[in-house]
This record gives C-alpha cells, sequence and structure tokens, in this order.
C-alpha cells in the first residue's frame, strides 16, 4: 500500500509489526502482531526523523497508553470496512 494514496481519516485494518521494536513506549509492547483498525491522521513532517513522509496512524480504540504510530509500523494493510474505497486503491 502506497502512502501517497492514502488521504486523512482513511482506515485500514493492520497488523501491528514495529521495524524496532526496542524503541517502543513499554504501553505498545503488548499489542506486537496485534491486528486491528488504524486511522490515517497527519503526515510526519519532514525533519521529523525516519518517519517524516509517512502517516500517523491512529492505534485502535481500545489500545491504551499510546495514540499513533508510523505507517511503516503496519503490516498485511487492507481497506476497513468502515471505509468506502475500492480495494485497488489500496494495491
Amino acid at each position: 500500500m502506497s502512502v501517497e494514496i492514502m488521504q486523512s481519516f482513511d482506515v485500514v485494518e493492520a497488523t501491528f509489526t514495529p521495524t524496532k521494536p526496542g524503541t517502543l513506549r513499554p504501553a505498545a509492547v503488548p499489542y506486537i502482531g496485534k491486528r486491528g483498525r488504524f486511522e490515517a491522521l497527519w503526515i510526519i513532517e519532514e525533519g521529523e526523523g525516519e518517519y517524516s513522509g509517512q502517516w500517523a496512524m491512529r492505534v485502535p480504540e481500545d489500545w491504551s497508553g499510546f495514540v499513533w504510530v508510523p505507517f511503516c509500523d503496519l503490516s498485511d494493510i487492507k481497506p476497513s470496512d468502515a471505509t468506502d474505497k475500492p480495494l485497488e486503491r489500496y494495491a
């Protein structure tokens, strides 16, 4: 799935697979490998480190202790049933 085709508030279903698990907040660790619905919030600005240019994705509502993850920490990404966008948009 390409970062360029997403828009604010797009919702996807994905698995949380952080690229650098050693740098996670402790609250995020129990969610590694868990699947959920993530919402695109904003594009991380240039100069904000290795995640610049990626979407900040809101974590599922029932996850606690952190609010968002970078897009690169998601895998097996599929459009959510909550969106009306066609699957081809996420290919």
